[in-house]
């Protein structure tokens, strides 16, 4: 049983809206509520249908639901004729059926009349990408990205890429740029020191820890910090054998670092055997038969 059978229509629709809004793609629930809640009753939603059977559409073609989304687009551009928003839904039909040709055609069309549409530039990397034409890929996102310099995604994406053709310095950029957008989200420390300990070298091996260290001080539940501490460790001390300090400072990291991993896994086991415990527990009260 899918999560909306048992909806009202109002739920239902409140319901599509939450996921709109949250940006969740749960595209086979939404083309089952559209189906059995939705469609018979979307003309009396005033402005909202149109944004449903927007959401409709790109969750059709997640689903490989083209009659869907060929009627929903039909609908959508009859109701909007010159709109580049529909518009940009063909692109993404185009794609769905691997058009690369005509939606990158398209996507230059709709930037000719307007170079600020930050959504259709991606659309035409996310064309490249697709193709596996990287380095295009990644000329295109650097273009893009010295006029949406503030793109978060934009960034992550241009890292991830860099990545693909281990470049590991390039992709090391990009997550100082993240860093410096937000230096409290623990995730990019960890992956800045994950690409910082792939390039290898003690200067690179240094800022990594420094890096792992900081991501655990951030979220005290990072196991894979702990573990990036004690590998970095002990890959400096097998770098810097002949210096002394330096050694004993890689000690102590590998061994606090190695103390705290197992108290998290000791934290866990007990957790786990407090679970088990309430299971059995609860078995043994559900097998008690109370006399009338």
């Amino acid at each position: 049983m899918s999560e909306g059978d048992n909806l009202k229509i109002e739920d239902a629709v409140k319901l599509l809206k939450y996921w709109r809004e949250e940006n969740l793609r749960r595209s086979e629930e939404t083309i089952s509520l559209y189906e059995n809640k939705i469609k018979n009753i979307i003309h009396k939603l005033g402005n909202e249908t149109w944004l449903i059977y927007e959401q409709v559409l790109i969750s059709a073609l997640d689903c490989g639901r083209f009659d869907i989304a060929k009627e929903s687009f039909q609908i959508l551009e009859k109701k909007f004729p010159k709109s580049h928003r529909v518009a940009k839904l063909y692109g993404y039909i185009l794609e769905s059926h691997q058009k690369y040709p005509e939606a990158e055609q398209l996507y230059d069309t709709l930037l000719s009349k307007d170079q600020t549409n930050s959504l259709i530039h991606k659309r035409k990397i996310a064309l490249l990408k697709a193709q596996h034409r990287i380095l295009e890929a990644i000329q295109a996102l650097n273009e893009y990205l010295k006029t949406f310099m503030s793109d978060i995604e934009a960034w992550h994406e241009l890292c991830d890429l860099y990545l693909s053709i281990l470049e590991y310095e390039k992709a090391a950029f990009c997550m100082e740029e993240l860093i410096l957008s937000n230096s409290r989200n623990y995730l990019y420390h960890l992956k800045f020191a994950e690409i910082k300990y792939s390039q290898g070298g003690i200067d690179n091996l240094e800022i990594s820890r420094c890096h792992f260290c900081f991501s655990y001080k951030l979220n005290r539940n990072n196991v894979r910090a702990l573990y990036g501490i004690i590998l970095v460790s002990s890959s400096l001390m097998s770098c810097i054998k002949g210096n002394t300090k330096k050694m004993k400072e890689n000690q102590v990291c590998f061994e606090w670092a190695t103390n705290h991993l197992n108290q998290l896994y000791s934290q866990k086991r007990r957790m786990k055997e407090q679970d088990d415990d309430l299971k059995i527990l609860s078995k043994t009260f559900d097998s008690l038969q109370i006399p009338p």
